[in-house]
């Protein structure tokens, strides 16, 4: 069978080609093709089956929740985190809100700077304290110190 994207044209070979009912060669088609995907896929894709008993269960799901991910999701982020020795974000949206409420300061005091509403040393500074704020804040939600 060959490598292609669209399946109709494929599939229509097949029928043309096997010289068997269309019900049977349409069942014998996707039967080969759903094999050759799962093979292609157990290649490029690692799967694992983890069990947890109760309590382990509470746990991971919990951490899920104020992590705000699914518990599948949670356990493959924090399993790659905690072996790239990163800091698993408990609410990305929470960080990037911070992020854009930052940015937003930073703006607002360049404009009343321009508008000359702020000295310009003065809106000079405060956009240096912003733009360091954000700096640090993003780095310590993000990468905080280690234990």
């Amino acid at each position: 069978m060959s490598k292609r994207n669209n399946h109709t044209n494929t599939l229509a070979e097949y029928l043309a080609t096997s010289g068997l009912p269309e019900a049977d060669a349409r069942k014998i088609y996707w039967k080969n093709y759903k094999a050759n995907w799962r093979r292609k896929r157990r290649k490029e894709q690692k799967e694992f089956t983890v069990s947890f008993d109760s309590k382990e269960f509470r746990i991971i799901a919990e951490g899920a929740k104020c992590h705000h991910r699914s518990i599948t999701r949670f356990i493959k982020e924090a399993s790659l985190a905690y072996c790239n020795q990163q800091f698993l974000l408990p609410d990305p949206d929470a960080v990037n809100q911070i992020r854009q409420i930052l940015m937003l300061t930073y703006s607002r005091v360049q404009e009343m700077t321009e508008d000359n509403n702020l000295p310009d040393k003065t809106g000079i500074a405060l956009m240096e304290k912003i733009n360091h704020l954000e700096t640090y804040v993003l780095g310590k939600l993000t990468n905080p110190d280690k234990l």
